[in-house]
């Protein structure tokens, strides 16, 4: 005699959070995903600003959209290190807009075996024109991370110059 196979058991949580995260990709791919035009995807100005803090660099990419770059009077990358910190700017592409490192020593001092060195940072964007979408990629010590937001307000964002 053959025995019925048992019908698996799916959990209600389990299918609302699957719906939950299917419905927040398709809403940040109709966001962001349009690669099809150029003009309406972001202009990747893939060697702005690079900073070393304790000989760890930072990379921060500022994105906007590529019909609003001759819009972008300047953007403005203000990092904030702890007082101890070596922090030299490496490197700062003025190709496609002013861009401008401020360097702020106002966190609390970091010794090795503290945790991480944990850097923060906001991104500020002065344009003419209505506001648009940007976006700043930090490359640090431990990967990437993306943060989103708008040219009519800052940016912020954090950064680890060590793990």
């Amino acid at each position: 005699m053959l025995k019925e196979a048992a019908q698996p058991t799916v959990q209600t949580g389990t299918r609302r959070l699957g719906l939950t995260i299917a419905l927040l990709a398709a809403a940040f791919i109709a966001l962001f995903g349009r690669a099809g035009d150029a003009r309406a995807g972001l202009a990747w100005c893939a060697t702005d600003p690079i900073i070393s803090v304790n000989g760890q660099e930072i990379s921060v990419w500022i994105n906007v959209p590529a019909d609003r770059v001759a819009d972008v009077e300047e953007a403005v990358i203000v990092f904030h290190v702890p007082r101890n910190a070596d922090v030299d700017v490496v490197y700062v592409d003025q190709s496609l807009f002013p861009e401008r490192v401020v360097i702020k020593k106002d966190l609390p001092y970091w010794k090795e075996g503290w945790g991480p060195l944990v850097v923060w940072g906001s991104l500020s964007i002065e344009a003419e024109g209505r506001p648009f979408r940007a976006a700043v990629e930090v490359i640090d010590a431990v990967g990437a991370e993306w943060y989103f937001g708008a040219s009519y307000r800052d940016i912020s964002f954090r950064a680890r110059a060590s793990r």
